[in-house]
C-alpha cells in the first residue's frame, strides 16, 4: 500500500532502546515522598500531637501533652503570636504579615523623560525613533488583509 497516496502514516519502527510493551520505564517506582523541605513541613505540620509522638518516640512524652485536635502548624502560628505578645519583634511581625497578608507594594515614580535628558538623550527623539522603527516593520510584515486587496 502507498502511504504516500492513502493519507495514513507509516507504522513507526521502535528504537532499539525502548521499553517493550508492558515493561515499566521506571521500574525502581516513583522517588521517596517527604525528603523535601516542603514536604516534610507540610506533612508534620498535618499531624497533631499524638500522630507526631508515634512518628517521633523521643519526643513522646512532651508530645502527648499537647492538645489532641489542634494541629502542629495551629501551634507553632499560636506560639509566634505568643512571643510577640511577650517580646514584641517589629521583623518578625512583618514576615506574618507579609505570609498572610501579601508584601506591601511601594510604588516608585520615575519620569523617564528626565532620565533621558540626564543620561544625555533627546526624549522627543527616542519617541519618533520608536515609531518609525515600529512603522518600518509594520509596512515591511505587510498588514493583515494587504494579500487579499492585492490579488
Amino acid at each position: 500500500m502507498d502511504t504516500a497516496n492513502s493519507g495514513k502514516s507509516p507504522k513507526r519502527k521502535a528504537p532499539p532502546g525502548a521499553w517493550k510493551k508492558g515493561q515499566s520505564g521506571n521500574p525502581k517506582g516513583a522517588p521517596r515522598r517527604g525528603e523535601s523541605w516542603a514536604e516534610l513541613l507540610s506533612s508534620i505540620g498535618k499531624m497533631t500531637g499524638p500522630e507526631l509522638a508515634k512518628h517521633w518516640d523521643t519526643k513522646a512524652k512532651e508530645l502527648n501533652k499537647l492538645p489532641k485536635d489542634v494541629t502542629l502548624k495551629e501551634l507553632v502560628v499560636i506560639s509566634a503570636y505568643v512571643s510577640l505578645l511577650r517580646d514584641f519583634s517589629g521583623s518578625i511581625w512583618d514576615k506574618m504579615m507579609d505570609r498572610s497578608e501579601g508584601k506591601v507594594t511601594q510604588p516608585i515614580e520615575v519620569d523617564w523623560r528626565e532620565e533621558a535628558k540626564r543620561l544625555g538623550a533627546d526624549p522627543e527623539a527616542l519617541v519618533n525613533e520608536f515609531f518609525t522603527k515600529l512603522d518600518s516593520r509594520i509596512c515591511v510584515e505587510g498588514s493583515p488583509g494587504e494579500e487579499e486587496a492585492e490579488g
